[in-house]
């Protein structure tokens, strides 16, 4: 309501999906979600999850590896026409612990 959230009694607790995939930290040695400015680049994602499903952007992403930190999907390239997977770009989301 009016940009907070509000719980919902009646609302059924969602439960998170769970997903057996890889997830790698991004690095500098690559350019993949990276936005470049002048004097350097900015990089827009913490980790990598590679995946065999879509996902909008923004939805909240628990890491087993990284216990108690929430990220949100920022990007994503999908590769699914020849590969049959897509690639996530994860950036750590602070600001929203519960979703």
């Amino acid at each position: 309501m009016g940009g907070v959230r509000v719980e919902d009694d009646d609302a059924p607790d969602v439960q998170p999906e769970q997903r057996h995939e890889p997830v790698v930290p991004n690095n500098a040695q690559n350019s993949f979600m990276a936005q470049f400015y002048t004097g350097g680049e900015m990089a827009q994602a913490d980790l990598l999850w590679i995946s065999s499903k879509l996902y909008p952007t923004n939805s909240t992403v628990e890491v087993p590896s990284q216990p108690g930190q929430k990220y949100r999907i920022t990007g994503s390239s999908n590769f699914q026409g020849y590969s049959d997977v897509v690639i996530y770009a994860l950036k750590g989301d602070g600001k929203h612990p519960n979703g």
